[in-house]
């Protein structure tokens, strides 16, 4: 099921000494390496330390209790946005069930998502979550520094440059065999772009990569993957285009993953930057838009299927 390719997704090493260091060669190399591995493959793959490995491992940890709770209190998790809250474990998606929290770096919105599951309180899993979703988001930052420098566009306030992510905590089970199977349907994230974390030990993740096919990213220690979003395409005028992704699991051991959702400010204008615009050889492909509407566009236009033949972005924008 999985394809045999050579190709890999490129690894990039990311010290947190030179993270966002500009002026500094080490970085525009880094920065110019992501950007074009966004183009090639919509994703790339970064060892970074500024997240240390034992942080990610009490993460997991924590996972695990969150998906004991019974169903009706992970359920709990509700939000009117789509792809918010809990998600999954229904007869599209019967393996894949995930929850959500929006900005849970903030110690508020940590606090609450955590008493909505334990209202007698976990402060292990509270604290957690919030260290884990601030050093992701300083992470975001990081990357959001990457393309901007990597594509050759001045620093500038704007919706790539926003202090929201949905964070999620994922758990796919096993299939009851005897083969492989596609737990999580093939699908864009609508995102800026994600940040994955994967437990070690269970591959899953696969890209699908243009004139390859479907090209494995195994979990690797200390190493996140990033993820193209929707909302780069715009924003890039059609250089970064998001990659379309799929989980296919083997049966005899569930598998766990954490992903930041980087998010634009909803009612902020996402629109191409002067620099990656062009009247003549590269005119603007998008119109002006706000990620609330597109956000109204996918809930309103939500199918069964998350494989798409048209980008849900160049459906709403496309000009």
């Amino acid at each position: 099921m999985c394809s045999e390719s050579p190709i890999q997704i490129p690894v990039f090493d990311l010290p947190s000494y030179i993270a966002g260091e500009r002026g500094y060669n080490t970085w525009n190399t880094l920065s110019r390496g992501v950007c074009q591995a966004l183009e090639r493959f919509g994703c790339a793959q970064l060892a970074y330390d500024g997240i240390p490995d034992h942080l990610c491992r009490d993460m997991f940890k924590v996972m695990e209790r969150v998906f004991d709770l019974p169903d009706e209190t992970k359920r709990r998790n509700t939000s009117d946005k789509p792809y918010y809250g809990h998600t999954g474990r229904n007869e599209f998606v019967p393996f894949y069930e995930s929850l959500g929290v929006e900005n849970s770096f903030e110690i508020e919105k940590a606090k609450t998502f955590t008493e909505l599951l334990w209202p007698e309180g976990n402060d292990f899993f509270c604290e957690t979550l919030n260290l884990v979703s601030a050093k992701t988001l300083e992470l975001d930052h990081i990357i959001v520094k990457m393309i901007f420098d990597g594509l050759g566009v001045p620093k500038q306030p704007g919706p790539a440059l926003s202090n929201s992510c949905n964070f999620r905590v994922i758990k796919y089970d096993p299939p009851p065999g005897p083969g492989p199977e596609v737990v999580l349907p093939a699908h864009t994230d609508k995102d800026t772009f994600s940040v994955l974390c994967q437990q070690e030990g269970v591959q899953g993740l696969e890209v699908l990569v243009d004139g390859t096919g479907w090209v494995p990213v195994p979990p690797i220690k200390g190493c996140f993957v990033l993820i193209a979003g929707e909302m780069l395409k715009p924003w890039s005028n059609g250089r970064i285009k998001p990659v379309k992704h799929r989980v296919v699991l083997r049966p005899g051991k569930e598998r766990y993953s954490f992903a930041s959702f980087f998010l634009p400010e909803a009612d902020g204008v996402i629109e191409a930057p002067k620099e990656l615009i062009d009247s003549e050889a590269r005119p603007a492909l998008y119109r002006p838009f706000d990620f609330a509407g597109f956000l109204d566009h996918v809930k309103a236009n939500m199918t069964t299927s998350f494989s798409l033949d048209r980008l849900s972005i160049d459906v709403y924008a496309a000009l």
